[in-house]
């Protein structure tokens, strides 16, 4: 018998899936939109080499890579919802995703440092954004109401950071 045919199929097959996940996207929200709890990304992706595809949709923010290294970084920006418009806030910040001090269902935005914004972005729309950053660590917010602290769950925000 050969070393291989010792090896579980779930093993196998965890590891067929994981080596195809290196293209994947990441996202802070779990894929049951109801969950009462959120999961963190299980896995974090290689810094970005060229433009970072960035989907905006009810409940979540979706990321090709959570990370950049510091320069020139492209954001390509698509509102890939069903209902609703969409922005795309970026902030440069200690605090995590989550934390952002909110009123109205919104995070302040008085005393953050907002670094750019692409703002109404409508169904199936797309935007190119283009900023300089420097190390650090961000996050990228929908500051619509409702949108960022979100009615059921996470809302819609992740974390990105710049090595």
């Amino acid at each position: 018998m050969s070393r291989l045919d010792s090896v579980p199929i779930a093993a196998t097959l965890s590891v067929l899936l994981l080596a195809g996940c290196n293209s994947a996207a990441v996202s802070t929200r779990s894929a049951d939109a109801n969950a009462s709890s959120v999961a963190s990304p299980s896995v974090t992706a290689a810094p970005a080499n060229g433009p970072i595809t960035t989907h905006l949709r009810e409940g979540h923010i979706t990321l090709s890579s959570v990370s950049a290294p510091a320069g020139a970084v492209t954001f390509e920006i698509k509102n890939v919802g069903t209902a609703f418009p969409h922005e795309f806030v970026l902030i440069r910040t200690d605090l995590d995703a989550a934390d952002l001090p909110t009123k109205d269902l919104k995070a302040i935005e008085d005393g953050l440092d907002i670094v750019d914004k692409v703002q109404n972005l409508q169904l199936d729309q797309s935007a190119s954004l283009t900023v300089n950053l420097g190390a650090g660590h961000y996050v990228i917010i929908c500051n619509i109401s409702g949108h960022y602290v979100g009615f059921s769950g996470r809302g819609m925000q992740i974390n990105f950071d710049v090595t």
